[in-house]
C-alpha cells in the first residue's frame, strides 16, 4: 500500500517514511516504491512538498495501489478547531507564539475541548500554566515563575508571550513583569530577589547614596511593587539581605545617609534589615543615650527593626525590670515572698536558663555608657537587696512560720487526709530547686497529669539541708521534737531512721519505702500497701549539675525517669501522685568562700551552706568565740534560740549547741558540687515545691485577659499594662501575643498553672488606630499548652488623649502677616 500526503501548507505533524522535497529526498522515495512493488515492504508513507508532487504523476493510474491526501493549514484549522472560536487575530497570536503553522496543529490537537482556549494555551506553553488564571498577587506570581524555573522550564525565553501574561495576570504592574520574563536560571532568580529587595529597601535613601549603589548593585528608584511582597522575601533570603549589607558596608563612609545625625530621620528613610543600618542605630543611642529618651524610644525602634536584635530586646527587658524595681514594695509575709521568688526573681535572674538571665544579657553590653552602666547597677543593688531582705525576714520569722506550718513538716498531714479513699505515692527528689520543678511539673501535665493544689511551695527546715529537712518532711516534726521524744522513750528506732518515722506517723496503714533507682522503684511497686514513698538519690548528680546544662537537656534526662515512673504507676490505677523535695540549691560559682577561725575549744562542722558550731566540755556560749566571726558575712543563729527553730540545743550525739552560722548572700561555705551547694537561708536553698497530680482529662479554659493601668495620646509614646491569668490546673508553655495595630510583640513562657504575669506595652500610637476618643486594637494571642495549641483575639478599647496643637507666637504673627511693598 502506497500512502501519499501532499503537505500543502508545511503544517504536518504526523508520521512519514520519506519527506520529498528535493532530488535526494525523491531517489529515496523511488527505491522504497520498488520494495513495495516487489513485495520487500507492505507499505510506504511519502510527505511531498507541492513542487514535487508532479513527479509522481505516475502513480495515479494505479489506484488500487495507492492513496493520496492533501493537508491543508485551514483544513486541519477547521478540523481541530470546531468547538473553538478561533478569529484570524486569535489564529495569528497563536502561530506567533507557537512558532510554526505545525506547532499550532500540534496545540490544537492536545487541546482540552471542555475548557477555553487560554486555558489550554496557558497549560500547553507553560509548566502548570493552568494556574496563572488564578494568580492575583505579587507573592502568588513570583511564587509561580521560581517554580517553573526551579523545573528548569523557562518557556517564556524567546517567545512573544508578553501581552498575553500580562492580560492573563491584572494589577501586576509591568517594571514587576520586565524583572520575571528575564529570569532564565537560578542565577537570575537571586538576581531578581536581590533586585526586588535593594529597591524596597533603597527607596527612601537620599538620591546621592542610591547613585553611588547604582554602582554596585541592580535596583530600581521606585516601587514598582507591594512592599508587603519585599518584606516577606527579605524573611526567607537572610543571605542575599546580608550580601546586600555588604554591599553598603564596603561604601559605607561614602553614603551620606549614615552622615546623618538625626534619628527621626534616619529611621524614616531605612527599613530596620540591614546591619549597617542597626550599627549606625546602635552608635546614636550609646552617644545620645538618656534614661528618659531611650525609654520612649524603645517602641519605635522595636518597630523600626524588622530582625531580632539582642541588644534592642535586652534594653526592652531592662526598662521593664526598671518599672519593677521603680514600683517595688516590702514583702512582709511568707506568701509574698514566695510569690516574688517564684513570679519575679526567677523571670528575671534565673539560673537555669541563662538566656533568660537579664544579667548575663547585660554583660554583651557593658561598654555602653555611664547612665545605662547606673541602671545595670541598680538592678545588681536591687538583686541583692531582696536576697538580703530574704534572708533576714526567713532567720527572724522562721519561729511564727514554723509555728504556722509553713515548712514541708505539713505535707504529710496533708497527704493523710487523700488516704481515706485512695492510695498515695509519694515521691521525693532530693534536691529539687524550683526551676527544675516547673520541668518536672511540664513533664507530668504533657503525660496526663494535673496539679490539685493551688499553692505549690513551702519552706525547708532550717538548716536547708537534707538531714534536717527531709526526717521533718518523712516524719512531720522537726528534729529537735523527735529527740525528745526519742529521749522520752517514744520509740526505739533512730532519729533519722526516715522509713521507721513514717510508718510511725501512719501507725494504722501499711507503708512502702524505698530509696535508689529505677530498679528499686519496680521492687517498691510491687509491694501491697497504702502509702508509697520513694526517695529518687540518683538525682542527685543531676540537679546539683544543673546549672551546666540547658534546660532542654535537663528536661530530656528527668523525662526518662518520670516516664518509667508513670509506666509503672499504671499497675495501680488510681493512684494520687505526690511530689517535693527536702530542699532547693543555690549556684555559688560567683559567690566568695569563707571559713571560721575559731577559738580553742570550739568546734565547727560544716553542713552544706551551713556552719554547726558546739563545745564539748565547758559550755560558755558564743561569748567565747563571738569576736571570731565577722558579722558583715555571717548570720548567727544563738543556741538558746534554737529550739524556736525546731533544732536541738544538745544534738543526738550529746553535745551543745553554741549557733549556727549562715554565710551572708555574696558568700558560701563548705564545698559546692558542679558549682552548686544549699543549707543556708537563701530562696534558692529554702522556697521548695510540693505538687499533689492526679490523671484526668482535663478541658483547656481561655486565658483570661485584662487591661491595667495606661498612658494613651495620639501618635505619641504611650503605654499599657496587659494582664494575663491562667485558670488552667496546669501551665502553660508559651503565650504569644501580638497587637495587630500598633505591631507590638511578646511573648511569655511557662505560664504556670491558676496564675498570672503583667505586660507592660509601650508603642507609638497610630492615628488611624484612635476613633471617637478611644485607642482600638486588638491582641491576637497563640498559646501553646500540653500537646496542643489555642488561639484567641481580645479587643482592646480605651480612652485616649488627642494633644493640643501647640502655636508659637512666631507662628500666629506669621499666620496674620501680608506682604507689604
Amino acid at each position: 500500500m502506497i500512502q501519499i500526503i501532499i503537505d500543502l501548507d508545511d503544517c504536518y505533524d504526523g508520521e512519514y517514511d520519506v519527506y520529498c522535497y528535493d532530488a535526494a529526498s525523491y531517489v529515496q522515495s523511488r527505491l522504497l516504491l520498488d520494495e513495495v512493488k516487489d513485495g520487500k515492504r507492505g507499505s510506504v508513507l511519502l510527505l511531498i512538498a507541492p513542487h514535487i508532487a508532479n513527479y509522481f504523476v505516475d502513480l495515479r493510474s494505479v489506484p488500487a495501489w495507492t492513496k493520496w491526501e492533501s493537508y491543508s493549514y485551514q483544513r486541519l484549522i477547521e478540523e481541530c478547531a470546531a468547538d473553538m472560536s478561533l478569529g484570524a487575530g486569535k489564529l495569528q497570536e497563536l502561530e506567533s507564539i507557537m512558532g510554526s503553522k505545525a506547532m499550532v496543529i500540534k496545540f490544537l490537537r492536545a487541546c482540552k475541548k471542555d475548557k477555553d482556549i487560554e486555558w489550554n494555551i496557558l497549560n500547553h506553553l507553560f509548566y502548570e500554566g493552568e494556574r496563572l488564571k488564578d494568580i492575583k498577587t505579587e507573592t502568588e506570581l513570583w511564587d509561580w515563575f521560581e517554580t517553573a524555573t526551579l523545573n528548569e522550564r523557562t518557556d517564556w525565553i524567546n517567545r512573544p508571550v508578553y501581552e498575553l501574561l500580562y492580560q492573563t495576570v491584572e494589577d501586576i504592574k509591568r517594571p514587576f513583569w520586565d524583572l520575571l520574563l528575564a529570569i532564565k536560571d537560578k542565577n537570575d532568580l537571586d538576581f531578581a530577589r536581590k533586585n526586588v529587595m535593594a529597591t524596597y529597601l533603597f527607596n527612601e535613601y537620599p538620591l546621592s547614596s542610591k547613585s553611588i549603589l547604582h554602582q554596585r548593585i541592580a535596583f530600581r528608584d521606585s516601587l514598582f511593587f507591594d512592599p508587603a511582597f519585599a518584606e516577606s522575601m527579605l524573611e526567607k533570603h537572610r543571605l542575599l539581605a546580608e550580601e546586600i549589607n555588604y554591599t553598603v558596608f564596603s561604601c559605607r563612609d561614602s553614603l551620606s545617609i549614615f552622615e546623618s545625625n538625626d534619628l527621626e530621620i534616619f529611621l524614616r528613610r531605612t527599613k530596620g534589615y540591614l546591619d549597617e543600618e542597626w550599627f549606625w542605630v546602635w552608635n546614636h543611642l550609646n552617644e545620645h543615650f538618656s534614661e528618659s529618651s531611650i525609654e520612649n524610644e524603645i517602641s519605635r525602634l522595636l518597630a523600626w527593626s524588622r530582625v531580632n536584635r539582642p541588644e534592642l530586646l535586652l534594653l526592652q527587658k531592662l526598662f521593664a525590670l526598671k518599672i519593677v524595681i521603680d514600683q517595688d514594695y516590702s514583702q512582709n509575709s511568707w506568701e509574698e515572698w514566695a510569690n516574688f521568688y517564684t513570679g519575679t526573681y526567677l523571670q528575671w535572674f534565673p539560673s537555669l536558663e541563662r538566656g533568660r538571665n537579664i544579667i548575663e544579657g547585660l554583660k554583651g553590653i557593658e561598654s555602653f555608657n555611664d547612665i545605662l552602666k547606673e541602671i545595670i547597677n541598680r538592678i545588681l543593688l536591687f538583686k541583692e537587696k531582696k536576697e538580703r531582705q530574704y534572708q533576714e525576714f526567713l532567720l527572724y520569722s522562721f519561729p511564727e512560720l514554723l509555728r504556722n506550718r509553713a515548712t514541708n513538716q505539713r505535707l504529710l498531714k496533708e497527704l493523710a487526709t487523700y488516704m481515706e479513699s485512695e492510695k498515695v505515692f509519694f515521691l521525693v527528689i532530693d534536691g529539687l530547686r524550683w526551676e527544675i520543678w516547673e520541668v518536672v511539673r511540664e513533664i507530668l501535665e504533657d503525660n496526663g497529669y494535673f496539679l490539685e493544689n493551688d499553692n505549690q511551695y513551702c519552706l525547708s527546715m532550717l538548716p536547708s539541708i537534707t538531714s534536717v529537712s527531709r526526717i521533718a518532711l518523712l516524719s512531720g516534726k522537726s528534729y529537735d521534737a523527735l529527740l525528745k521524744e526519742k529521749r522520752a522513750g517514744l520509740f526505739k528506732h533512730g532519729v533519722f531512721d526516715e522509713s521507721q518515722q513514717l510508718q510511725r506517723f501512719f501507725a494504722t496503714r501499711k507503708v512502702a519505702f524505698k530509696i535508689g533507682g529505677l530498679d528499686d522503684l519496680s521492687e517498691l511497686i510491687q509491694q501491697d500497701a497504702d502509702f508509697y514513698t520513694f526517695i529518687y538519690s540518683q538525682a542527685d548528680h543531676i540537679l546539683h549539675g544543673a546549672g551546666d546544662i540547658n534546660r532542654n537537656a535537663l528536661k530530656a534526662m528527668m523525662e526518662e525517669f518520670i516516664q518509667e515512673l508513670l509506666k509503672r504507676l499504671e499497675s495501680k490505677p488510681g493512684m494520687l501522685l505526690a511530689i517535693s523535695t527536702d530542699h532547693g540549691s543555690i549556684k555559688v560559682s560567683s559567690k566568695q568562700q569563707i571559713s571560721l577561725p575559731l577559738a580553742e575549744g570550739f568546734t565547727a562542722e560544716a553542713h552544706g551552706n551551713s556552719v554547726y558550731l558546739w563545745q564539748e566540755n565547758e559550755w560558755t556560749g558564743l561569748s567565747g568565740v563571738e569576736a571570731n566571726i565577722d558579722s558583715e558575712k555571717w548570720y548567727i543563729l544563738r543556741g538558746d534560740k534554737m529550739e524556736e527553730y525546731g533544732l536541738p540545743l544538745w544534738d543526738k550525739n550529746e553535745r551543745k549547741s553554741v549557733a549556727w552560722l549562715f554565710p551572708r548572700n555574696q558568700y558560701y561555705v563548705g564545698r559546692k558540687s558542679g558549682n552548686y551547694t544549699h543549707g543556708g537561708l537563701s530562696m534558692q536553698e529554702t522556697i521548695i515545691p510540693y505538687g499533689i497530680f492526679r490523671k484526668q482529662n482535663l478541658i483547656y479554659q481561655q486565658l483570661w485577659i485584662e487591661i491595667g493601668s495606661y498612658h494613651m495620646i495620639v501618635e505619641e509614646n504611650s503605654y499599657m499594662e496587659i494582664i494575663v491569668f491562667n485558670p488552667n490546673p496546669f501551665g502553660i508553655k508559651k503565650v504569644e501575643m501580638n497587637l495587630a495595630a500598633t505591631g507590638f510583640k511578646e511573648i511569655i513562657r511557662d505560664l504556670g498553672p491558676r496564675t498570672r504575669k503583667k505586660l507592660r506595652c509601650s508603642f507609638v500610637t497610630a492615628g488611624y488606630c484612635c476613633k471617637s476618643g478611644c485607642f482600638n486594637d486588638e491582641i491576637q494571642i497563640q498559646v501553646d499548652y500540653l500537646n496542643d495549641s489555642s488561639q484567641q483575639i481580645y479587643l482592646v478599647e480605651i480612652p485616649i488623649v488627642v494633644p493640643v496643637e501647640k502655636k508659637t507666637i512666631k507662628d500666629d504673627v506669621a499666620a496674620k502677616r501680608s506682604l507689604d511693598f
